[in-house]
């Protein structure tokens, strides 16, 4: 039986979280779930776990509710902002400080404990001003290392275990137009971060020592749009979004200059720039303009 009015589950790559209902959870028969997962396989897991759930609970009904991932924030907020949202969902990692600032979510410490807190991975569990508010369900494949074992003997080297192993081992494995190794080039966000570096580091390997010089061109140039075009427009961004979308709450996630749909506002220093005299140039010749509803 749940007995908690407020029940979060979570995942540390996609976290489920449940707001405050305007309902009491005593007269709850039916409790829905949103989330973004809608991979057959996915589907086919949670079915599962509704099934064994309302198995062991069947008082309770779940609901569950999957849309896709681009219209997901835009049913989140909305629902927020109508008071209609449903009594589980999937929150993102990023979502996790303002969602929890704002008073959405209840703590979970209770849970956590009675769990035990060593029962999960190191790391997975992410405090927000001393509270739990999402409980990790799974995590992501990005840390996995996979090593052609045939190829390590061969050259009589042992599973790397630290990076400098790593590095150690793959420059052994480099050789005759093959390299010891490799980025993964699927369609994620990790590979674009991988790719992204081609076009601020030069096109050769090993590096050399002129890497310096590159990484402080891409900072200049990153600083001069940043500071003296983008940030002077945070706001007139958000609240034109806020207004095209009809979702007041984008405002929310802006407070002065700093992001805090991810990032905490607490540490919002690490926002606070000066601006160098390429950027103080900039925001003299292309001034933002007033945004006018």
């Amino acid at each position: 039986m749940i007995s908690r009015r407020h029940l979060v589950i979570g995942a540390s790559t996609g976290l489920a979280a449940l707001l405050i209902s305007s309902a009491g959870w005593a007269e709850r028969k039916v409790v829905r779930f949103l989330h973004n997962e809608t991979d057959p396989p996915s589907i086919a897991f949670f079915n599962k776990a509704i099934k064994d759930f309302e198995a062991q609970n069947p008082d309770i009904k779940i609901e569950m509710e999957a849309v896709s991932t681009d219209g997901r924030l835009q049913k989140v907020l909305a629902s927020v902002r109508t008071k209609t949202m449903p009594e589980i969902f999937k929150i993102l990692p990023e979502e996790r400080f303002e969602f929890a600032r704002k008073g959405y979510l209840v703590p979970l410490n209770d849970v956590v404990d009675k769990i035990g807190r060593d029962e999960y991975v190191p790391g997975s569990l992410v405090p927000v001003e001393g509270n739990i508010y999402d409980l990790p369900y799974t995590l992501g494949n990005y840390g996995v290392l996979w090593t052609r074992d045939d190829l390590l003997k061969a050259k009589n080297i042992t599973t790397p275990k630290s990076w400098d192993e790593l590095k150690a081992a793959a420059e052994k494995l480099t050789s005759d137009g093959n390299f010891g190794f490799m980025f993964p080039a699927g369609k994620n966000r990790m590979t674009g971060i991988f790719l992204s570096l081609s076009r601020v580091l030069p096109d050769r390997y090993p590096l050399g020592d002129d890497v310096d010089t590159y990484v402080a061109m891409e900072h200049g140039f990153g600083h001069l749009l940043d500071i003296g075009v983008i940030q002077p427009r945070l706001g007139h961004l958000y609240a034109w979004s806020a207004e095209e979308l009809a979702l007041p709450g984008l405002r929310a996630l802006l407070d002065g200059q700093t992001p805090t749909y991810a990032w905490d506002v607490a540490d919002a220093d690490t926002w606070q720039f000066d601006p160098s005299p390429l950027a103080r140039a900039a925001r003299r010749m292309v001034p933002a303009p007033t945004y006018r509803r």
